[in-house]
């Protein structure tokens, strides 16, 4: 492990006891991470122990554990973007001139947001950990879906002092989580915390924050926060593991002479130990899946060794509320821009509800955009009228205010 921290000091500037800065790496990027493959590749049977294990998370300012104390997220806590039932209408208007000519909605056609997303709630009972790195982003159909790396705060607390917790319900590499519905989790007294450069002033003028960080090791990375986390995760003596799609362990390899570096060997043995961990603390097993779980997943995913967030009865019990709760925000709203247009009465009302309604759990919890096909092609004429009789910056001004009214029940002292 020396030489691994050998090298991570390369690239670790000492200015305090306890303050450091990550730096020098931008461009150097293969270099550290071939560092790490080499080293797996000459250790790939190190004897590991719990002291070998780190728990990893990133927040930003959205989600930042207030008091440094980690809270599960209920309907109200913690608000996200969701789409608008008026989205076709308003993309239609805004790309099609026949129709924006034939409608006067009291706006110029460029200035008309096809988006204007409406505030909903996530709900999450669980809080989540990768092990020995970030969490890798996830792909959906090319694009980026779930984004782990643009936070600007990371913590990085032992293993050790969490695997007799009681609120641990999952150990995998990729997704450790922790059961907070009834009792919320404190930061370690012994975490390590990293900070973005260009976010530090901010965070170091809030009073709670700036007291911890007083008086605990910090370091200070200016961009690249998955490699940022690997050169500090290696001086601290732990080996970064990364994954892939935020779903298995990824074997990497580097060429050295025409020759194959490689840190597959490694990755099975960081595997087993993984699993004697499960059936020690957790009676469960890392590479025995449960039947009925493999047969949820899609076929592609069988194979993959350990359990998910979205395996478990708290995805179906999470996801079932959030979709419910975005359902009574969807009535709430569309009562809201109905209420004084002359031509829409409370059956028409109640019928628009009942297809916004379809649709949503036409879609569920696939990672899609909700686009109201369904709605649209029954409402359509009906939701132009309404914009029109309305007009445009009447509608965005409601809209506006509704979103502003959704914020205010935010408690951000139960966020992160």
């Amino acid at each position: 492990m020396r030489n691994l921290q050998e090298e991570a000091l390369k690239y670790i500037k000492i200015v305090a006891p306890n303050k450091f800065y990550v730096t020098k790496f931008e461009d150097k990027d293969q270099t550290f991470k071939n560092a790490i493959i080499k080293y797996k590749n000459e250790n790939p049977k190190i004897e590991f122990s719990l002291n070998d294990f780190a728990l990893v998370r990133i927040v930003d300012k959205n989600n930042f554990p207030y008091d440094f104390t980690y809270h599960p997220t209920f309907i109200g806590d913690n608000p996200y973007e969701m789409e608008n039932p008026f989205y076709p209408t308003l993309l239609m208007l805004h790309y099609d001139e026949d129709i924006y000519k034939a409608s006067d909605i009291k706006i110029s056609q460029d200035e008309i947001d096809s988006n204007m997303p409406l505030i909903g709630f996530r709900y999450r009972a669980t809080k989540h950990f990768s092990i020995n790195s970030l969490a890798s982003n996830v792909y959906e159909f090319f694009n980026q879906s779930s984004i782990f790396d643009t936070g600007d705060f990371i913590i990085i607390e032992p293993l050790s002092e969490r695997i007799n917790d009681k609120r641990l319900v999952n150990l995998n590499p990729v997704d450790t989580f922790f059961d907070l519905s009834k009792e919320c989790m404190t930061v370690s007294e012994n975490a390590i915390f990293l900070i973005r450069e260009d976010s530090l002033d901010e965070y170091m003028k809030i009073p709670f924050i700036k007291e911890r960080l007083d008086k605990s090791t910090i370091f200070i990375y200016k961009d690249n926060a998955s490699l940022a986390t690997d050169i500090v995760l290696s001086y601290l003596g732990y080996i970064p593991q990364h994954s892939f799609q935020q779903l298995k362990l990824k074997e990497e390899y580097y060429f050295l002479d025409h020759n194959e570096v490689s840190d597959a060997e490694y990755i099975k043995e960081f595997q087993n130990y993984i699993d004697y961990l499960n059936r020690r603390y957790l009676n469960a097993s890392y590479f025995d899946i449960p039947e009925e779980i493999k047969r949820k997943r899609k076929k592609e995913y069988e194979s993959i060794p350990g359990i998910f967030h979205a395996d478990t009865k708290y995805y179906l019990e999470e996801d079932d509320k959030r979709i419910l709760n975005d359902i009574k925000i969807y009535e709430e709203y569309l009562r809201l821009v109905f209420r004084d247009i002359t031509f829409v009465d409370d059956n028409i009302v109640r019928e628009v509800i009942a297809s916004v309604k379809n649709d949503v759990l036409d879609i569920g919890s696939q990672p899609f955009k909700r686009t109201f096909i369904k709605t649209s092609r029954k409402f359509s004429d009906l939701f132009l009228k309404t914009l029109i009789e309305m007009s445009y910056p009447k509608y965005k001004e409601l809209t506006d205010k509704f979103n502003q009214q959704q914020l205010k029940i935010v408690d951000y002292k139960r966020r992160g």
